[in-house]
């Protein structure tokens, strides 16, 4: 199959994340291990190469932090692709994480676009998955902002929009838990602005949009007019 040279080790002290990860990068064509604990998957990295780690934060024994840490101070090690791959909907551990070293996080209950987008970008060789999901997400997104019962109500251009920084509208968003059809516009000109900078999107900046959509996808923030 088209990954099959991609080997992936996914660390999760829950069986049931295991085995769902598991099954579904299989199904994508990886060659798939996996470890129930920071332990088991500091042995296993030291005795065997992976292209890439997908970390679970929480874990009883040594917990994801220090796994990652471990990874990227080890010369040996720094090279793999890490993602991290957590029930916590909090922005401070995507920045400690990203800062840390990951390439990328993702929250659980995941989306399987955003999963496939998040190794796409991670690993070095892009694998033969879904391109990335954010104009697939924005366009949703437009139609659900459609069906309001103003919608007929005429939407200011991309040009006419101030411009504000990514970190600030995600802020905006996340504490009032709505997205409205202004903050949607900001929200879409700041990633509009990141993807044709000239600088690419960093890890941090896709986790805060990959926060939006997680929150979007769980009914933690509400689409409004």
């Amino acid at each position: 199959m088209a990954n099959e040279s991609f080997n992936v080790l996914i660390v999760d002290d829950n069986e049931m994340n295991r085995d769902t990860l598991s099954r579904r990068l299989k199904y994508e064509g990886f060659n798939c291990e996996i470890a129930s604990g920071g332990s088991e998957a500091m042995r296993m990295l030291r005795a065997k190469r992976y292209d890439l780690v997908l970390l679970d934060v929480m874990m009883p024994d040594i917990d994801g932090y220090q796994v990652l840490e471990a990874i990227k101070s080890d010369q040996e090690l720094k090279k793999i692709a890490v993602i991290m791959v957590s029930a916590i909907h909090d922005l401070d551990c995507v920045m400690r994480c990203t800062e840390m070293g990951a390439d990328d996080y993702l929250t659980k209950p995941f989306d399987p676009v955003l999963l496939r987008a998040a190794i796409a970008r991670s690993l070095k060789s892009p694998p033969k998955i879904t391109p990335n999901p954010i104009k697939r997400k924005i366009t949703t997104l437009q139609w659900e902002l459609a069906k309001q019962p103003s919608a007929a109500t005429k939407v200011p251009t991309n040009d006419s929009i101030p411009d504000m920084a990514l970190q600030e509208i995600v802020t905006q968003i996340v504490s009032t838990g709505q997205l409205t059809r202004k903050s949607y516009m900001h929200f879409s000109k700041a990633i509009f602005n990141g993807l044709f900078a000239p600088t690419p999107l960093t890890a941090i900046e896709y986790g805060q949009i990959n926060i939006i959509f997680t929150y979007l996808q769980s009914g933690r923030i509400k689409v409004i007019d």
